[in-house]
């Protein structure tokens, strides 16, 4: 029901009361967006640990060793070998 020209040029509270004449809205101060994602090596290396070790195995078989988990909120990589992955079984 919005036409391109009322929604890039009409101010926020007129297009809102366009919309909604009907209802009680209230408009808040604008606030500061900012990023966090709580990812870690030690998050990831605890979702790995629920992986049954014959499975670990193949996986670290087919990828040369290496096991490759990538946090699908920021994108960041954290690489598991057999090494590693030991050291998590005895961390816990």
């Amino acid at each position: 029901t919005v036409k391109d020209e009322e929604l890039f040029g009409l101010p926020a509270e007129e297009l809102l009361y366009r919309l909604y004449h009907e209802e009680v809205v209230e408009v808040f101060e604008p606030q500061t967006v900012s990023f966090f994602c709580g990812c870690s090596p030690e998050r990831s290396g605890a979702a790995l640990l629920l992986i049954p070790e014959t499975e670990i195995d193949e996986i670290l078989d087919e990828h040369k060793g290496s096991i490759d988990m990538q946090c699908e909120c920021c994108g960041t990589h954290y690489f598991f070998n057999k090494e590693a992955i030991n050291k998590l079984k005895q961390a816990q």
